[in-house]
């Protein structure tokens, strides 16, 4: 039924217009009754619930697109994480690589530190003796057993060797015994060194009589709290009377993948002695007594051997004083009362029999480590202390302060008897920062 208008505007008998009240009413209850009959036939229960279910089914459809674009952006996150990672690796591989080309000694062919045996801080001649010791500067003697001598060559008349000064000898008195060895060893700061690439060593050498069988041996040391030292790496080379050079190649191992610990090496060892139970790590070296001399030696990156790279003294010298120094000259044996030449000062601010701290003595180069082992000399007495060069005692004590770290030493003292402030003590000192 069509809906009933409401009439407010025809002329009605009486003066009046449009309907009256209950004419009205009567109008909007059958337009109720209408509608209501409209909607009774138009919505029923399977009507809700059908637009329920279509209404669900949008939303789970919707959650589903939603769901599949969150995964798919967390699946391009991961991508993209991944190839940051894999990138980040494949720098680091490289950077890596790049150093171990390089290493500490970066921008010189020579990996090895005093090669050409110049320089001597501790002393030139060391007798035959047993167990561990520093010789040449770098340089590592070691006895178990077996004695070896030390001694600084000299290689001025020497015409295979006509750029060289100095060369290292050395002494081997072999004592049977499966354990006993002797060798010379140098530590190159960074296990990293030349790792992942090819590696050609070379040295000059000859032997006092006979033949002389050497060890060559390249190792991997990662240090404290690092990987297991990978070890074996070279070849012997067998020495004549005359002089000869030596060169081999070998493939050092990547360190990729490795843990590396404090105080990491590539090792270098010449096997001089060697027992059966070393036999497999010396390359045979085999038991035998000699007289050896070496010039020259180098490791360097590739695989040709090039002549030997010879460096200014004011490049090689603070390369060897990273690793250890001395107060005392160059050419002077740290010894007590060598004499007070290149004494360190240190003015007296305290009177007599009082402890001075803070005298800080700056080291010529930066040390490769914090831990320094510093040992004090007496310029003019068989003691371990500072002498007043005033007054000519000694202080009673002479220390390392608690503030001395790679580049500088600090000194604590307890002034002589009857100094005084202003006077001049002095002291000599070795600093020793070599690799464990």
């Amino acid at each position: 039924m069509a809906q009933q208008k409401i009439d407010r505007t025809t002329p009605k008998p009486g003066g009046k217009f449009g309907d009256d009240i209950d004419t009205i009413t009567i109008k909007i209850n059958a337009n109720i009754d209408d509608l209501e009959q409209q909607l009774a036939g138009k919505v029923d229960d399977a009507d809700i619930t059908a637009e329920t279910q279509a209404r669900v089914a949008a939303d789970q459809l919707l959650q589903q697109n939603i769901d599949a674009k969150a995964s798919d952006l967390a699946a391009e996150v991961t991508a993209r994480q991944n190839a940051v990672s894999s990138e980040a690796t494949a720098r680091a591989n490289a950077d890596n690589l790049l150093a171990s080309r390089v290493g500490i000694m970066q921008g010189f062919k020579n990996k090895v530190i005093n090669g050409d045996f110049r320089y001597w801080q501790r002393g030139t001649n060391f007798a035959a003796a047993t167990g561990p010791r520093f010789t040449a500067d770098r340089w590592y003697a070691v006895g178990t057993g077996t004695t070896i001598a030390v001694a600084q060559g000299s290689a001025y008349s020497v015409s295979q060797l006509p750029n060289s000064r100095s060369t290292l000898l050395a002494a081997v008195n072999s004592v049977a015994g499966a354990a006993n060895v002797s060798y010379l060893q140098t530590k190159i700061e960074g296990v990293e060194t030349l790792a992942g690439g090819n590696a050609t060593f070379s040295v000059k050498a000859r032997c006092a009589s006979g033949t002389f069988r050497v060890g060559v041996e390249l190792a991997q040391n990662f240090g404290q709290g690092g990987s297991a030292q990978v070890n074996t790496i070279g070849q012997a080379i067998v020495l004549t009377t005359a002089w000869q050079t030596f060169t081999f190649t070998v493939a050092l191992p990547s360190v990729t993948g490795k843990t590396i610990g404090v105080d990491n090496s590539l090792q270098l060892t010449l096997w001089l002695d060697a027992g059966s139970n070393i036999a497999a790590r010396s390359f045979n070296t085999g038991q035998k007594s000699g007289n050896v001399e070496f010039a020259e030696l180098q490791l360097e990156s590739g695989s040709v051997a090039t002549s030997f790279e010879f460096l200014p003294d004011a490049i090689s010298l603070p390369l060897v004083q990273r690793y250890y120094e001395k107060s005392f000259s160059l050419t002077t044996t740290p010894a007590q009362n060598a004499g007070t030449l290149n004494a360190r000062p240190i003015t007296q601010v305290v009177s007599a029999g009082t402890s001075q701290f803070g005298c800080m003595i700056p080291y010529k180069v930066e040390k490769r480590s914090n831990t320094v082992a510093v040992t004090f000399y007496n310029p003019a007495a068989n003691n371990a202390f500072a002498r007043n060069a005033n007054t000519g005692g000694d202080c009673s004590s002479t220390g390392v302060g608690g503030e001395s770290g790679s580049s500088i030493l600090v000194l604590a003292i307890t002034s002589a008897p009857g100094s005084s402030p202003g006077q001049s003590n002095i002291v000599h000192f070795t600093a020793d920062a070599e690799l464990p």
